[in-house]
């Protein structure tokens, strides 16, 4: 598989767009109008307004640990046209308050490494118990993840290594997750696998992982390995294959939950 390194302009707005990723998988997605969809683990909210503007009848619900990714991402749907259609929460996804049977599709994009940073492979269990909880009957679960074995190159090997060195940020396997899904109740109905052919520089990668080291400590209590431990075991390979940043991701789809 082909790489190309980004350039140094479009690494700036990068992540808020993925080359596209995010409005790709959105369409994939078994979404009607008037759905009520939530989005857990949302952060900046980039995918809660793709979400949101599959349709001008969809409301989205977005929630997240910390106050200021749940104003950034009501931010981000209002300067992407879709405010009035949003509404974000601080609400933690292994334990949510909403009632049962509540919405009609839950989503997530990317979010499930940082819930298992936060709360550990039992947090991502939960999780998924959860999104079973608050759907309605035969109402889907949908999410992106970056299973290590799908790694086909270096440098989106190194995306799977790095940050859960740092930080505790890991994916887990195919097979981890498939088995959770089926503890939650869930049938999982295909996967897709989505890519962007594009990796970060080394010095890009570099303000990837200082900020890992010097914010999740801050953001979330969480200590971290220190930047020059973390660079002293990677660099070497960073410096020759680049680093991996969501460039290929595989989407689960579940039909709903087993029980329905």
């Amino acid at each position: 598989m082909a790489e190309s390194f980004l350039t140094d302009e479009e690494y700036e707005n990068w992540f808020s767009d993925l080359g596209g990723m995010r409005k790709r998988v959105a369409h994939a997605l078994p979404v009607r109008p008037g759905m009520r969809i939530l989005d857990l683990a949302c952060g900046y909210g980039y995918f809660t307004a793709e979400l949101a503007r599959l349709d001008r009848s969809i409301h989205v619900t977005a929630i997240d640990l910390r106050e200021y990714d749940v104003e950034r991402a009501q931010e981000t749907a209002l300067e992407r046209g879709v405010g009035p259609r949003v509404k974000a929460l601080a609400m933690d996804a292994t334990a949510m308050t909403f009632e049962d049977n509540m919405f009609d599709l839950v989503a997530n994009f990317g979010g499930l490494e940082d819930i298992h940073m936060t709360r550990g492979e039992d947090g991502v269990k939960a999780t998924f118990q959860e999104a079973a909880r608050v759907l309605r009957p035969e109402a889907g679960f949908c999410f992106t993840a970056v299973p290590p074995e799908q790694a086909r190159t270096p440098a989106q090997r190194l995306e799977t290594e790095v940050f859960s060195f740092i930080c505790g940020a890991t994916w887990l396997t195919e097979a981890r997750y498939k088995d959770m899904l089926g503890q939650a109740g869930f049938e999982l109905e295909d996967r897709q696998v989505y890519t962007t052919g594009r990796k970060l520089t080394p010095k890009q990668a570099k303000k990837e992982m200082r900020f890992a080291c010097d914010k999740v400590p801050e953001y979330y209590g969480i200590k971290t390995r220190s930047f020059d431990e973390a660079w002293a075991r990677f660099g070497p390979e960073i410096q020759k294959h680049g680093l991996g940043q969501f460039s290929r991701m595989v989407l689960f789809r579940t039909a709903g939950t087993a029980d329905s």
